[in-house]
């Protein structure tokens, strides 16, 4: 494989398409009403950040399911899972990736490259384990949007309001609910499973927690 296409299949794996997920960074500063440059200026650093961030744990989630991902119909045509970049290669990228995002993110502010670190921690035990438990999947899921909220924070010193947060948190709840109730039914109509957790979901279950948040 040339470098040229190796490069392309890299940025594919990557999910580039996922990157938008991290404007929610921008809320804290928007919602705080403040229009000041500089502080816009840091917001778009943590943006940076949590999108090497994100990359590199979705490179190490392909590595990770490379088996389920080749026998999977949509998913084995996943860079990683067709070959076309190795498991050593997307590791070794998903570590420079995370080194980069720490380092962006700590010439900000000490408590960004926190925040990176529990949302990487976190994804990385998703990836693992929790994301063949149900309702901890999907707390796993907001806890992401939720501290991509926490980094426009943390970035600008902005103050922490209870109920930005509050809000932020709840909405990620419903969202989380919603991808897994979407794949369920998706996976009711195709007679096929595409997730292990599925199988301890229910659509009653689900509407339940719906309704609750």
């Amino acid at each position: 494989m040339s470098l040229i296409s190796f490069n392309k299949e890299l940025y594919k794996a990557c999910r580039p398409r996922q990157w938008p997920k991290n404007l929610l960074v921008f809320a804290a500063p928007l919602f705080n009403f403040t229009f000041d440059s500089s502080i816009w200026f840091l917001a778009l650093f943590a943006f940076i950040g949590f999108c090497l961030v994100s990359s590199s744990i979705y490179l190490l989630n392909d590595s990770f399911d490379v088996e389920s991902d080749r026998n999977h119909p949509r998913k084995k045509f996943r860079p990683i899972a067709s070959g076309k970049i190795s498991i050593k290669n997307a590791r070794i990228f998903s570590l420079i990736l995370f080194i980069l995002s720490l380092a962006i993110s700590t010439s900000v502010s000490g408590s960004l490259a926190i925040v990176i670190g529990v949302y990487f921690f976190i994804q990385i035990v998703y990836c693992l384990f929790l994301k063949r438990k149900p309702i901890l999947d999907i707390f796993s899921i907001a806890s992401g949007f939720l501290l991509r909220a926490i980094a426009g924070i943390a970035a600008c010193s902005l103050p922490n309001s209870p109920w930005f947060l509050l809000t932020v948190g709840l909405l990620a709840l419903f969202l989380a609910i919603e991808k897994r109730k979407a794949e369920l039914r998706l996976s009711s109509e195709k007679g096929q499973v595409t997730r292990e957790v599925l199988k301890r979901y229910s659509l009653p279950l689900l509407l339940r927690l719906e309704g609750l948040v």
